[in-house]
C-alpha cells in the first residue's frame, strides 16, 4: 500500500498544471462560444434557448421584489409630492378666505356709501361672445375675423376683451362674421392711463405700429412710468369704456415707451364683444362681469 505522501506528491503536480492551463481553457472557451453565435450554429443557438428558458422564472423571481421596491418608491415620493400640494393649496385656501371677507365687508361699504351719496348705478355691458375664425392679417394690418355678425346683434365699434384684457375693436360688420382690429394695428389708437411713480394715473395714448408691442404715445415730456407700469383704457372719446385692462409697461428706452398687452395673442380663440350699455335692475350688481380687470400689482409674500 502506497503511503498518504505519495498521492499528494502526484496531485500537487497535477493542480499546477490545471491552474496553469485554465485561464487559457477559458479563453479559448468564450472565443468559440463567441464563434459558434457568430455563425449560428444549431447546438450552441439551442443551448442558449434552452438556458434562457430555464433562467426565465429564476429571473422573473428575482424580478418580482425590484419591481415592489420600485412601485413603493414611487408611491411614497407621490404621496410626499401631494402632502407638500395638500399643504400649499392649505395654505394658499387660507389666504383667498381672508381676501373673500375683506371683499366681502368692501363691497358692502361701498354699497353704503353710494347710496348715503345717492351715486347713479353704472350700467351694465351688453356682449356677445363668439370664436375667432382667421387671422386675416399680415405685414401691413392686424385684424382678426370672427363668427358673430348682424344677424347675431353685432355693431360696429364693439369692443372685443377676454379675460386677460383689451383685444381690440369692430371695424366691420357682414351678416354672419365680423371684423375685429386689434389694439397692435397700425391704425389703432386707444385712450389709456398709466401709472406714475408719483401715484397719479397720467392720460395718454397706446398706438398700434403693427408690432406685438405697441407704444404710449403724447404723454408729458417730464413724465416717464416705471418698467411694469399698468395701463388702462381712460374712457376718453366715448368708445372704450373705462378701466379695461391693457397691458404693462415692459421698456422704456430713448424716450420710447412699450407696452406689453394682456392678451397673448397666439392663443386667441373667442372674445367677448361689448356692445354697449343699459342701466342695472334694482338689486342688481353695479360691476358688471364682462369687464376684464387690470390685475393688481404683484407683492412680495
Amino acid at each position: 500500500m502506497k503511503p498518504l505522501g505519495y498521492g499528494r506528491a502526484v496531485a500537487q503536480p497535477l493542480r499546477q498544471l490545471a491552474h496553469r492551463f485554465a485561464f487559457g481553457a477559458l479563453v479559448v472557451g468564450s472565443v468559440g462560444l463567441m464563434i459558434a453565435t457568430r455563425f449560428d450554429v444549431v447546438p450552441v443557438t439551442d443551448l442558449r434557448t434552452a438556458i434562457a428558458d430555464a433562467s426565465t422564472p429564476a429571473l422573473e423571481l428575482f424580478s418580482r421584489p425590484v419591481a415592489s421596491l420600485t412601485g413603493l418608491t414611487d408611491r411614497i415620493g407621490t404621496l410626499t409630492n401631494l402632502a407638500a400640494e395638500n399643504a400649499r393649496l392649505t395654505e394658499q385656501n387660507e389666504r383667498l378666505r381672508h381676501w373673500e371677507q375683506v371683499a366681502l365687508r368692501l363691497a358692502a361699504e361701498n354699497t353704503a356709501l353710494r347710496r348715503q351719496l345717492g351715486v347713479v348705478p353704472d350700467p351694465e355691458q351688453r356682449f356677445l361672445s363668439a370664436r375667432i375664425l382667421a387671422d386675416t392679417g399680415g405685414p401691413f394690418v392686424r385684424t382678426l375675423l370672427i363668427s358673430a355678425g348682424a344677424r347675431d346683434g353685432m355693431a360696429r365699434d364693439g369692443i372685443a376683451v377676454t379675460s386677460a384684457g383689451l383685444v381690440g375693436r369692430v371695424i366691420q360688420v357682414g351678416e354672419t362674421s365680423s371684423r375685429l382690429l386689434l389694439l397692435s394695428d397700425l391704425n389703432s389708437r386707444v385712450p389709456v392711463t398709466v401709472e406714475t411713480p408719483d401715484g397719479a394715473a397720467q392720460r395718454a395714448i397706446l398706438a398700434g405700429d403693427n408690432s406685438p408691442r405697441p407704444a404710449l404715445a403724447y404723454l408729458p415730456p417730464h413724465v416717464m412710468p416705471e418698467v411694469g407700469a399698468r395701463v388702462v383704457t381712460s374712457g376718453e372719446g366715448g368708445i372704450f369704456p373705462p378701466g379695461l385692462a391693457v397691458g404693462r409697461v415692459i421698456s422704456v428706452e430713448e424716450g420710447q415707451i412699450r407696452v406689453e398687452p394682456f392678451v397673448d395673442w397666439r392663443r386667441l380663440d373667442f372674445v367677448r364683444i361689448l356692445l354697449g350699455t343699459e342701466l342695472h335692475p334694482e338689486g342688481a350688481p353695479e360691476v358688471s362681469p364682462a369687464l376684464p380687470v387690470a390685475p393688481a400689482p404683484a407683492r412680495s409674500q
